[in-house]
């Protein structure tokens, strides 16, 4: 069975102690808000970016613009849900510790709540209102070996051939 992030993780589970701004690959989803498709649709397996769907990938080609030390792997915007692979190279804040309810520098929360925030901002201008686009947190998974990251990039890949049937998905 393929990884899905959303059938075994419903909510993020952080690795008790484990720091998410030390160098590493992670992989994410990202879900909108009550699963509404506002991306765009998936057509003949084929994922079909509408505006929206554009703003969110744009914003996600910008994340090594904001943080060089971060590189893009294998990513998917889908009509309600955005898959992606970060890579962190390297951090030397990992060793900062951040200040009480800040959030640490650098670290993967950070990195994509900024991503949210973006994509937000740039929806509810187009949109001329205030538009809640996200479901709150996200979910993550430390890659943690090769094999394990060239399972998920197909994952991510194989994502719109498998969206009409797709239960937790499908339009």
């Amino acid at each position: 069975m393929p990884f899905d992030p959303l059938i075994h993780h419903r909510r993020s589970v952080r690795l008790k102690g484990y720091d998410y701004a030390q160098a590493g690959a992670y992989f994410v989803t990202i879900c909108v808000f009550r699963k509404r498709c506002v991306f765009g649709r998936v057509q003949h397996d084929v994922m079909n970016l509408n505006r929206f769907g554009f703003m969110a990938r744009d914003c996600w080609l910008e994340i090594p613009q904001h943080y060089p030390t971060v590189e893009l792997d294998e990513w998917q915007v889908m009509p309600n849900h955005m898959h992606g692979i970060l890579v962190i190279t390297d951090n030397t804040n990992a060793n900062q510790p951040a200040k009480f309810g800040e959030s640490k520098r650098g670290s993967l929360a950070t990195i994509i709540n900024r991503y949210k925030g973006a994509v937000t901002r740039q929806i509810s201008e187009a949109r001329q209102t205030k538009t809640k686009v996200w479901q709150d947190g996200f979910h993550d998974h430390i890659i943690h070996n090769e094999r394990e990251l060239d399972s998920i990039r197909r994952y991510i890949i194989e994502n719109p051939l498998h969206w009409a049937t797709d239960k937790h998905y499908a339009e």
